[in-house]
């Protein structure tokens, strides 16, 4: 079976047209590939820190926002498909990381009970192999949704942070 050139022009130009269009500029090298190991490094080290700090009984409101921030971008991660998380831990890592500001809030010390301590060992540790895997674009992308959701006033309504944004993505 023969084509003529011009059939083979064709069907080539037929196939071009029905990939799919691109929503939005194409991403650079950068933002394909795996986050550079430095800042990966960097990232896990301010995590392990935090934790660290509090264990020792030298907690503070930074190193708990700190703690709140490797939670919640590992959960937001975890929805993009890595990690081996589940929503229920994430969950219970908010939930205490609430009651060690309570107990702060109450005129207590800022520590972690060993349910606490248990809980955010699980998150840092699968922050780590989260961190080690994700590519440059999906981490900004998981960032900027980190900074969307911390800039909501969710404090006024009541709600969990995580249970917000669950009620969110089913509208």
């Amino acid at each position: 079976m023969s084509f003529g050139k011009a059939q083979v022009s064709a069907m080539v130009t037929k196939a071009r047209n029905l990939k799919k269009p691109r929503r939005g500029p194409a991403l650079s090298k950068q933002m394909l590939l795996p986050l550079p190991l430095p800042l990966v490094k960097d990232l896990s080290l301010v995590s392990h820190l935090a934790l660290a700090s509090f264990q020792s009984g030298h907690g503070s409101q930074r190193l708990l926002y700190q703690l709140i921030r490797t939670t919640y971008l590992s959960h937001l991660m975890w929805n993009e498909g890595l990690g081996a998380g589940d929503y229920q831990l994430y969950c219970d890592a908010e939930r205490e990381m609430e009651a060690i500001a309570a107990v702060h809030a109450g005129g207590g010390p800022w520590t972690l009970s060993e349910d606490a301590s248990s809980i955010l060992e699980k998150i840092v540790c699968i922050y780590d192999v989260q961190l080690g895997g994700i590519s440059g674009g999906l981490f900004t992308r998981c960032q900027a949704r980190l900074e969307q959701l911390l800039g909501m006033l969710v404090v006024s309504s009541g709600e969990a942070l995580l249970q917000h944004e669950r009620i969110q993505e089913r509208r």
